[in-house]
This record gives structure tokens, C-alpha cells and sequence, in this order.
């Protein structure tokens, strides 16, 4: 059961809300910088410094998409690549990467890519 309701307003969230969502944000966050940082280390380029924006922001989206999924639309918006790494987090989070694609992000003609096959599958809500 969501730990809210659809329609259902809350003005703070509750203790043990906020200690989920701050549990999340650390979980993702610490994943993109270890799975950007290793493409870093292996020369293919990016930095770490993303997920300190993005990932709060996407957490609550989700949260979001998840309580009300009558409302919304669950896609988070890449307007300028800024969440990319977030974009291969969730594919594999919902099981359509393996976390040992998460080695190769960035490594050119590697296969673990978003376009192609992975965007043309009928979209299913997570």
C-alpha cells in the first residue's frame, strides 16, 4: 500500500516518509556516482556532480508518479542530459538493463544504450 493515497494531501511529510525518500536519494545518488566515476576512471569522460541535483528532484517524482499514476506521466524529462545516468539507474531498477550494463555507461559502442530496442518496447508504467 503507497504511503500516500491518490487525491490525498499531506502538508509534511511524515518521520519515517521522509526518512524513505532521504534513504532513496542517498541509494541512487551514491550509484551514479560510483557507475559515472568508474567511466571517469576508465577515460570515457563525465563527472559525479549530477546526481547532488537531479536525484532529489527525480526521487520525489517518482514518489510522486508511483501515488498517483492516474495523474502523471512517469517520465522523467532530459532536456539537457543532465539525467542521464538517473535515465540508466531506473532502466535498471525496472529490470530493463542488468546492473552489469552500469559498467559500460558511457564506453562507446558499448551495448549498454537507451535508444534503439530499449524505447521501441510498448511503454508499461513501472
Amino acid at each position: 500500500m503507497p504511503l500516500v493515497r491518490p487525491g490525498q494531501t499531506l502538508p509534511n511529510l511524515s518521520p519515517d516518509q521522509k526518512a524513505t525518500l532521504q534513504a532513496n536519494i542517498e541509494l541512487c545518488r551514491d550509484a551514479i556516482i560510483f557507475f559515472t566515476a568508474t567511466g571517469a576512471a576508465r577515460g570515457v569522460g563525465g563527472h559525479s556532480g549530477g546526481p547532488y541535483d537531479t536525484v532529489p528532484e527525480v526521487m520525489i517524482l517518482d514518489a510522486l508518479f508511483r501515488g498517483a499514476l492516474d495523474r502523471f506521466l512517469p517520465v522523467f524529462f532530459d532536456e539537457a542530459g543532465h539525467r542521464v545516468a538517473t535515465q540508466y539507474l531506473f532502466s535498471v531498477l525496472r529490470g530493463q538493463l542488468t546492473a552489469e550494463a552500469l559498467m559500460q555507461y558511457r564506453a562507446a559502442h558499448s551495448s549498454c544504450w537507451l535508444c534503439g530496442e530499449l524505447w521501441r518496447k510498448p511503454f508499461s508504467r513501472p
